[in-house]
């Protein structure tokens, strides 16, 4: 019995390891690709949401102060709050003040600013520079100047 002499493995052998690596390597690739696109997408619409949600409460809120101006009228200092201040309403899910600032006039009407930011104390993620204002007449009535 004579033995074979030893013959290395040729090219092609190798070549289909090579080739299923970098088979895995590609199909990995585009995986992580629609994976990273995908977060990215869903950041920027809860950002979004965010965003809207933040509108939505510093709106209340000013709706809210001017419910109660019409309610107690001008100067009003509604029990819990600063001067000249209105707000935060926990109970409404409102973590949002209200400035009240009243403005000269030439006629004798009473317009105050309202400005809407969020309270120093909030947790929202984001809205710290969020604020809405309204320009609004109590006196002689009720009137929205501009918003």
């Amino acid at each position: 019995m004579s033995a074979r002499p030893y013959a290395p493995p040729g090219r092609s052998h190798g070549f289909v390891l090579v080739a299923v690596l970098g088979g895995l390597l590609i199909v990995a690739a585009v995986a992580f690709a629609m994976l990273f696109t995908a977060s990215l997408e869903s950041m920027a619409v809860r950002a979004r949401q965010e965003g809207v949600i933040a509108r939505a409460a510093l709106e209340g809120a000013l709706a809210l102060t001017l419910a109660e101006l019409e309610v107690h009228g001008w100067p009003s200092t509604v029990a819990g709050d600063e001067p000249g201040t209105h707000g935060p309403w926990p109970q409404h899910g409102l973590p949002v003040r209200v400035t009240v600032q009243q403005l000269t006039t030439d006629d004798g009407s009473v317009v105050v600013r309202l400005t809407a930011t969020y309270a120093a104390d909030t947790t929202v993620v984001g809205v710290e520079r969020a604020q809405e204002s309204m320009i609004v007449q109590l006196q002689p009535e009720l009137a929205v100047l501009r918003r």
